[in-house]
């Protein structure tokens, strides 16, 4: 299963005024932004990737994915390599 299935990451639009597209992960309420699809969802990947590590790292792991509803054994399994792009239309 790959994250953003799970996490529902996707690029959610193009943003006219600053000329990028804006990524969305809404179970863990993050934005990232690129000048391509795939770098929008890169960013995302990076940040996702990021968050994971340091709840990781500071044992807060657990908490921080029973807080957002998630069970650390639904993830087992989960990648965050080669996000797939969805849009919303």
């Amino acid at each position: 299963m790959k994250a953003n299935m799970l996490l529902g990451i996707k690029v959610i639009r193009f943003d006219r005024r600053a000329q990028v597209y804006v990524s969305h992960c809404p179970l863990l309420n993050m934005f990232g932004q690129g000048k391509t699809k795939r770098e929008a969802l890169t960013c995302m990947q990076d940040m996702v990737q990021s968050w994971f590590d340091i709840c990781s790292r500071n044992g807060t792991l657990e908490a921080a994915l029973q807080q957002r509803g998630i069970k650390l054994e639904e993830l087992v399994g989960v990648t965050t390599e080669k996000l797939e792009i969805e849009e919303d239309d």
